[in-house]
């Protein structure tokens, strides 16, 4: 049993079972873990394997079967930046990550901040919040960089719920297609290519964009071809 402190207070790790592995490296270190199980104050550790790699200055990280309920909860026990902690407790994620891959740089003065995050994902599910869409059954990879956000659905059996643009969730039987989001200081543009859509309305194809104002998100402007 191990116990460790963050500003909500003392936690405590115990039943922890798995395979562990620690290396060094030309350029620092490399440590893996397989077949992982543990508690984190009565909750089940979310991943079955993840691995970190240091290489001077640059940390990756890399998960593997991770539960997003769990995580979530677990995350939001750390010390994140109050938008993003706020968004998770509105948001609710669930769902499965079948990989994710984390790469971190530290600039002169020590401070790390990410510089690629890319995953696929399962069956996840969000609630829609004031500032961001939600969406059920969601499946496929999403790739970020501090340019720019792609994502790739390949779903069925899904919805979608853009409340800053429709006053109704959108039902859909299937959703493929690959959906680009860049942010500037003004706005968030969700720009995709072709889209293939079925409805329990339509079936068809479409090309989309949204423009969703930051200081009001509720302002959103839609463009759609089909």
């Amino acid at each position: 049993q191990a116990v460790f402190h963050s500003r909500h207070g003392n936690h405590v790790l115990n039943s922890v079972r798995g395979e562990l592995a620690w290396a060094r490296t030309d350029k620092g270190w490399t440590l893996s873990a397989q077949h992982l199980a543990a508690q984190v104050d009565n909750i089940a550790w979310p991943a079955s394997a993840l691995a970190i790699a240091d290489n001077s200055g640059e940390l990756t990280l890399a998960v593997a079967g991770l539960e997003v309920a769990p995580a979530a909860v677990l995350l939001n026990r750390l010390p994140l930046p109050a938008s993003l902690a706020g968004w998770m407790r509105e948001a609710t994620p669930v769902g499965r990550i079948p990989a994710l891959m984390v790469s971190l740089s530290s600039d002169a003065e020590g401070q790390w901040s990410p510089r690629l995050i890319s995953t696929r994902f399962e069956r996840i599910g969000l609630h829609a919040t004031s500032r961001f869409p939600g969406g059920s059954n969601l499946t496929g990879w999403a790739r970020w960089t501090p340019e720019q956000t792609l994502l790739s659905l390949d779903t069925k059996a899904g919805g979608l719920d853009l409340r800053q643009v429709f006053r109704e969730p959108v039902a859909l039987d299937y959703l493929q297609g690959v959906i680009r989001m860049r942010a500037s200081p003004e706005r968030w543009r969700l720009e995709s290519d072709r889209l293939l859509v079925k409805s329990p309305d339509a079936t068809g194809q479409a090309v989309l964009r949204v423009d969703i104002p930051r200081a009001d998100p509720h302002a959103a402007e839609l463009s759609l071809m089909a």
